[in-house]
């Protein structure tokens, strides 16, 4: 099954609609609603779906945007804070897009599980590969200081990340959605190249369900 993503052209259509039309003019017949959709996208995507002119393979997290946030955003609410209140609207808005998959009869709905806050170091080792100065001892260095103040803040961010999994997993469960946790491409964030500590996380909140896969892009 080959399915195109809504991010191609989300922002450029007011109707929901004419935007799955469009991938489906292409030749596709499933469409994954991606995280630039608008709550006023919802009824034309629903009227589509309806119609049976399309199909929805998957929704990526946040879908739709939270009300009064127009442009993509999957980051905006991270289940990895240290901040309760971020974790409760991170929570909240996954529950939605959840419904929504349902609604829709989409199996899957794929998020981020959250970041490791500190400086930037995917830029400055980029930087170094780029002037060809990857097998440097600078570049050596980097990836170790990288690697040691990562470990020292890891732990608590994944147990925050494992709990929010816990709180959303017997909903999708029950709605018949699965979860898929994507990879990401810079190393502050929680990403499957952590291959021990993810397994686990999954492993850990699937002790009772089975709705949460690995993906990787």
């Amino acid at each position: 099954m080959y399915s195109f993503s809504t991010c191609w052209n989300s922002h450029r259509h007011t109707d929901g609609r004419a935007m799955l039309q469009e991938i489906r003019d292409l030749g596709f017949q499933f469409a994954e609603l991606s995280h630039g959709i608008r709550v006023s996208l919802l009824p034309g995507i629903i009227e589509s779906v309806a119609a049976g002119e399309i199909k929805i393979s998957s929704l990526h997290n946040f879908c739709p945007l939270p009300m009064g946030v127009t442009t993509p955003a999957p980051n905006l609410y991270q289940f990895s804070s240290d901040r309760p209140r971020e974790r409760e609207l991170a929570e909240r808005y996954t529950l939605k897009t959840i419904e929504l998959a349902a609604r829709l009869k989409a199996p899957l709905v794929v998020l981020h599980s959250g970041s490791i806050e500190m400086k930037d170091y995917t830029d400055k080792l980029l930087d170094l590969v780029a002037r060809g100065q990857r097998d440097t001892p600078k570049y050596g260095k980097l990836c170790a200081e990288y690697a040691k103040k990562r470990d020292a803040k890891k732990e608590p961010v994944f147990e925050r990340v494992k709990e929010t999994f816990k709180k959303i997993l017997p909903e999708a469960e029950s709605r018949n959605v699965k979860l898929g946790v994507e990879n990401r491409q810079a190393l502050e964030r929680q990403r499957a190249d952590d291959a021990g500590r993810t397994v686990a996380i999954v492993e850990v909140v699937n002790e009772s369900l089975q709705p949460l896969k690995v993906l990787i892009n």
